[in-house]
Formats: structure tokens, C-alpha cells, sequence
């Protein structure tokens, strides 16, 4: 058996448009083609963490079967919207929080894309969450926002903007005891607090504002398929570039009764957004639009009022956010010449991956244990104190399922299905 920690936006298999850079072909490929990976558990293409290569084929099964009944614990670390609740058991720790079961079935509604929702018609699957710490949101001047309210029983909704940090985030622990399709990611939209950086599940223009939090009906299935299927297609996924979309928002707000001297002092003191040629991710913008410093002051033309120098630096300020928005993968419209395959664009680094990773895996009877190491984004910003290590989950007896074996079901399962194929 080979462990190994996968880095985010790197599939297990083949797929798509990832071949040669996959888990499998990449480890083929090491070893001169003399080797068959066995993928014991499979990791999404944005996850990172801990995976199993199995070298032989009854090293395969006899994980697979452990997973399968149940018997391997699975820990993973996440970095989700808001203030985490408070959970049962929690001891008044502004940081740390009790536990928050989640039992919502998990149906997939469209295997094409990948799309899963928290349905009762679904399969059974049971998440356990503690929080590990909250940071709220630091504004420019220092202080901090954020709701720090607490609720031992009831997910706190989805602040107004969703799919920024502005209402700060949390670093959560999840323990899943079941293996559905998303699970950790499905579970923590219907809590109301979605992967910060998930392109599907905290999606608003997918899901709207509500990011369908508590939401279990079919009612908008149909419409949510419609707008997913757009994107990577026809545009990107809204969850980019947070901090950045933050701060090109709050220049835009402050350019919109700008004078002449206020965007000279602005000039001076915000940080280009554009990307510069050095940036392997570089991409010039269209001809014909505004670049940084591009503009003079209305005394260097006078042709220019000060009201529309004010306006022109809003529109840079503007189609520099649309760029960065615009800069993540999808459909170019272009073919390969050689194939005639539609081409897409690069994607952008923060399309490489979320912040979800399988922390640690482990045999219930203690014979073995595997620990990744803390991802970087888990870990407390800068001038803010937090855990730096997070332990083994502290088992308290909510571990436990009332589900049944996942070999049972499965049986069950093909028993159904022979006796709908001798009829």
C-alpha cells in the first residue's frame, strides 16, 4: 500500500480533460509503466489529502471493504462561511464549538455534473462538525466584524453578501461516517455555511442568495441544472478571488464621487489588480481598455472635467473586476486544430482547488493511523491567534450509526435489483 497526501486540483482518474496529469498516470508514469495504481479512496479533483494506492489487487479489496463496512475513520478540515455554530456540548469557548450532527439524506441529481442535494428520497449519510475556530473579518482599519452571537441548536442563515468572507469564516473539523458523493460539501451548504471557495456549493448564481440553505424540496431542481450547466461553459464560477473581489468592490464604492485629488491619492495607495507579464497566469485585457496609470489628470487634458476623470476611473476600476471574474476557466469558442476538441481557458489558481482536505485516516481498532499535515489556509491569519495543530477527533459517542452496514445495503440493494431483472 502506498499513502500518499494529493495536492488539490489534481484528479485520481483520467476524466475530462486531465489524463497524463492524474494520480493514476502520474504514478504510472514514474515507474516507467510497470506499475497498476489500485485508488483505494477517491478524493474530488479540488480536494486534497490523504489517499490510498493500492500496489496489489487484494490490498484493494480488503480496504475497500473495510470502507465499506464502515470500520476506517475519516477525518477532514474545511474552511467555511461565517461563525460555525456552537453545537451541543460546547463549553463557552469563543473559538472552539460543541458538535453539529447533520443526518440529511443525499440524492444526486445530476451525475453528468456532478451536482448532489440534500434530499429525504436520497441516500442515508450522517456528518459530524466541530468548529475549531472563527476569525472574523478584518476591516482596513483593524477592527473586526462578523456575528459573534452564539446558538447552540440552529446554524446561523447566510449573512447578505454569500460567497464572500466579509462575515469572516471558520475553520471546521468533520468527521463523515458515511461516503456519499460530496457529502461534507453537501451537508455544510444545508447548515447555511458552504465551502467559502466551492465553485458548486456556495455558488449564488447557481443557488441564489440563499445558497438553499435548509433547503431539501425538488422544487428548483430543474432551474439549478439550467444555471450549472452554464458554467465552464458560457461563464466562470462566482466563488473567486475573495479578498481581491472585496477590495476592487470597495474601490469602485469610493471612485463613484471621486475628484481629481482623490484618485491621485487612491493611484498612490491601492495596489494594482491587473496582472503583470511576469504572472505565468497573465492574460492582457481586451484592446481598448483602461490600464492602470493610463489615465492623466484632467490639468495634463483639458479636455477632461474633473466629474469625468472621476468616471473614467470608475470604469477601469470596473472592467478590471469584470476581468478578474472573467479570467477563470471556461469555453473559449476556439477548436484545436489538430482534433477540433473545444478549447478552454487556463484556469485560475483559485480554480485549482477548495478548502476541504482529508485530514487523517485511521483503523477503528487502532492497528493504523495516516495524518496529513495542516493545510496552509487552515491555519490563523496573520495578527490573529488560532490553533495551529488540530488533534484527533474526541470521540464522545455521537460516532456511531444508526444506518446500518454499508455492506448490508448494498446486498439488499442487488438483491432488488435480480429480482427486477427475472421479472
Amino acid at each position: 500500500m502506498i499513502v500518499i497526501d494529493k495536492p488539490a486540483g489534481v484528479p485520481v482518474h483520467p476524466a475530462g480533460r486531465y489524463n497524463y496529469n492524474s494520480v493514476v498516470e502520474i504514478m504510472k508514469a514514474e515507474r516507467n509503466y510497470t506499475f497498476k495504481p489500485l485508488p483505494c479512496n477517491r478524493l474530488d479533483r479540488l480536494t486534497s489529502g490523504v489517499m490510498f494506492i493500492a500496489k496489489t489487487g487484494r490490498e484493494a479489496d480488503k480496504l475497500s471493504e473495510e470502507l465499506r463496512g464502515r470500520t476506517v475513520r475519516k477525518e477532514y478540515v474545511a474552511r467555511v462561511k461565517g461563525r460555525f455554530p456552537d453545537g451541543e456540548g460546547w463549553d463557552g469557548d469563543p473559538m472552539r464549538g460543541g458538535v453539529v450532527k447533520c443526518e440529511e439524506s443525499i440524492l444526486s441529481i445530476s451525475p453528468i455534473l456532478g451536482l448532489n442535494r440534500a434530499r429525504a428520497s436520497g441516500k442515508s449519510a450522517k456528518t459530524l462538525f466541530r468548529r475549531l475556530a472563527y476569525y472574523p473579518h478584518k476591516t482596513e482599519g483593524g477592527t473586526e466584524t462578523g456575528n459573534v452571537q452564539s446558538d447552540a441548536n440552529v446554524a446561523q442563515p447566510a449573512p447578505a453578501i454569500p460567497g464572500t468572507e466579509e462575515e469572516g469564516y471558520s475553520i471546521v473539523h468533520c468527521l463523515p461516517l458515511t461516503g456519499r458523493t460530496h457529502q461534507i460539501r453537501v451537508h455544510l451548504q444545508f447548515l447555511g455555511h458552504p465551502i467559502t471557495n466551492d465553485p458548486i456549493y456556495s455558488n449564488r448564481s447557481v443557488f441564489g442568495p440563499s445558497l438553499a440553505r435548509n433547503d431539501s424540496s425538488g422544487d428548483k431542481d430543474e432551474e439549478i441544472i439550467e444555471r450549472l450547466k452554464r458554467v465552464g461553459k458560457t461563464e466562470v464560477s462566482d466563488s473567486v478571488s475573495y479578498e481581491q473581489e472585496r477590495r476592487l468592490a470597495n474601490v469602485v464604492e469610493q471612485t463613484q464621487q471621486m475628484t481629481v485629488s482623490d484618485a491621485a491619492r487612491l493611484d498612490a495607495s491601492v495596489p494594482s489588480s491587473t496582472a503583470s507579464q511576469d504572472d505565468p497566469h497573465f492574460k492582457p485585457l481586451a484592446t481598448g481598455t483602461l490600464h492602470a496609470g493610463s489615465l492623466g489628470a484632467p490639468g495634463e487634458d483639458p479636455m477632461y472635467s474633473q466629474e469625468q476623470y472621476g468616471a473614467f476611473v470608475k470604469a477601469h476600476d470596473e472592467m478590471v473586476a469584470d476581468y478578474n471574474k472573467r479570467k477563470g476557466e471556461k469555453m473559449t469558442g476556439e477548436k484545436c486544430p489538430v482534433c477540433d476538441t473545444p478549447l478552454y481557458s487556463d484556469p485560475g489558481p483559485h480554480e485549482l482547488g477548495i478548502y476541504l482536505h482529508a485530514l487523517a485516516y485511521s483503523d477503528v481498532a487502532g492497528t493504523w493511523s495516516y495524518r496529513s499535515p495542516v493545510p496552509q489556509w487552515a491555519l490563523p491569519p496573520d495578527g490573529m491567534e488560532g490553533p495551529t495543530d488540530i488533534g484527533s477527533w474526541e470521540y464522545r459517542g455521537d460516532e456511531y450509526l444508526d444506518i446500518g452496514d454499508e455492506r448490508e445495503q448494498q446486498k439488499l440493494s442487488n438483491q432488488r435489483g435480480l429480482k427486477k431483472n427475472k421479472e
